[in-house]
């Protein structure tokens, strides 16, 4: 709840498009799940921050 509450902040501070998402990096299938969800989304990732 955090993580989105400071997406939120940030994305209407900077008219930024946020997505804030978390996955089990250990689990490959996450990975995938959550890389596809975003693709579907946003068509690609720019920037990802890999905060494990």
């Amino acid at each position: 709840e955090a993580v989105a509450g400071t997406a939120e902040r940030l994305a209407s501070e900077t008219g930024a498009t946020i997505l804030a998402r978390a996955c089990d990096v250990t689990n490959p299938d996450s990975v995938d799940q959550l890389v596809a969800g975003v693709v579907e989304e946003l068509q690609r990732i720019d920037i990802l921050v890999n905060n494990a």
